[in-house]
């Protein structure tokens, strides 16, 4: 056993006696040397004890941001297959970044086409709406909506290229505790072939 700590038990081992007898006993007994015993300084090492007082910190599942200059929200995407033959389905999955409660919008626009109206439209508590907007590329066959993420399933109906966004809407608090509507997207590309 390393010396200090020695020391530190038989410290706290001499003042819990100390304590003890004093609390026992009601009259103050004058201590006696012990014959043939010297009396030498002792050092007394004892370790820092750091006591830190502050409140944890708890994660929040709504991004909080500093001001408005901080916000870059977008939907990342990520495809299973950019290349399909016809008839073949794809999963598509978009995670929303700095966009809280969105509300998702699939928007497919076939090449040459640079406006459509949105396809499928889920929120964040998976309620699914079907919209006016349509591809002569791929069809859209089932959509799941998460506060974190979406997938969308589409099939492959004709040859050609179509452009497949991801628009997601909703909201972000800011730090001084006001809320901001954002809105973010992403795109891929998918490519059906014979």
């Amino acid at each position: 056993m390393p010396r200090q700590f020695r020391n530190i038990i038989l410290l706290m081992a001499f003042l819990g006696l100390v304590q003890g007898s004093a609390a026992c006993d009601s009259t103050q007994a004058t201590p006696q040397p012990i014959p043939g015993a010297t009396s030498t300084p002792t050092q007394i090492l004892s370790p820092q004890i750091e006591i830190v007082t502050e409140e944890p910190q708890i994660d929040t599942p709504v991004p909080i941001m500093e001001e408005e200059s901080d916000l870059d929200p977008y939907v990342k995407v990520e495809v299973s297959e950019i290349n399909l033959n016809l008839g073949e389905t794809v999963s598509v999955t978009g995670w929303p970044v700095d966009i809280n409660l969105p509300n998702y919008y699939l928007i497919l626009r076939d090449e040459g086409i640079q406006d459509n109206p949105f396809t499928a439209k889920v929120t964040h508590d998976n309620q699914v709406t079907p919209g006016e907007g349509r591809s002569k590329v791929v069809e859209w066959v089932s959509a799941e909506g998460k506060v974190d993420q979406v997938i969308f399933v589409l099939r492959a109906i004709g040859e050609g290229v179509t452009a497949m966004d991801i628009e997601a809407i909703g909201e972000l608090q800011l730090q001084d505790g006001s809320t901001l509507s954002v809105a973010g997207s992403g795109s891929v590309l998918i490519i059906v072939g014979d």
